[in-house]
C-alpha cells in the first residue's frame, strides 16, 4: 500500500450501486490513497446499469457492454475497477490499456509482493515471499 500512496496514483472505484460501496472511503482514509468512490448511489434495481450483449443486465465486470460506465473512467484516474454485487469480481481500465480482460487480476495480485517472517529452528528468521 506504500507504493501505491507514494506513487500518487489516482484511483477510481465504481461499486456498481452494491452495499459495498461504504467500504471504500474508509479503506481509501486507512491506507492514505488517492481513491475516489466514483458513484455512491445504492440501487437494488440496477437502472444505472447499460446491457450487456444479449440485452439483459448484468454485472459481469469483464463485459465491455455492462461495464460502459468504468471504461468511461479510464480517463479519469490512472486506474480504476468496478466490482460486482458481492465484490469477488472485478472490472480493471487503466489510460493506456481500456478495460482488462478478467484474467488480468491473478497476475496483478501476484506482482505485489507481500512478505511474511516465517521462524525456523533455533529461533532463525527468514522473509518469504506469498501471494
Amino acid at each position: 500500500m506504500e507504493a501505491i500512496r507514494s506513487a500518487g496514483i489516482t484511483i477510481g472505484a465504481d461499486p456498481l450501486a452494491a452495499p459495498g460501496v461504504h467500504y471504500w472511503q474508509p479503506i481509501a482514509e486507512r491506507y492514505g490513497l488517492n481513491l475516489t468512490v466514483a458513484n455512491q448511489t445504492v440501487d437494488p434495481t440496477f437502472r444505472f446499469m447499460t446491457v450487456d450483449w444479449d440485452g439483459r443486465i448484468r454485472m459481469d465486470p469483464s463485459s465491455t457492454y455492462a461495464m460502459q460506465s468504468l471504461i468511461g473512467l479510464k480517463d479519469k484516474f490512472d486506474i480504476a475497477f468496478a466490482c460486482d454485487t458481492d465484490h469477488d469480481r472485478h472490472g480493471i481500465v487503466t489510460k493506456s490499456m481500456g478495460l482488462l480482460p478478467a484474467e488480468s487480476l491473478p497476475f496483478c495480485l501476484h506482482s505485489l509482493p507481500v512478505r511474511v517472517t516465517v521462524r525456523g529452528g533455533a529461533g532463525t528468521q527468514r522473509p518469504v515471499r506469498r501471494w
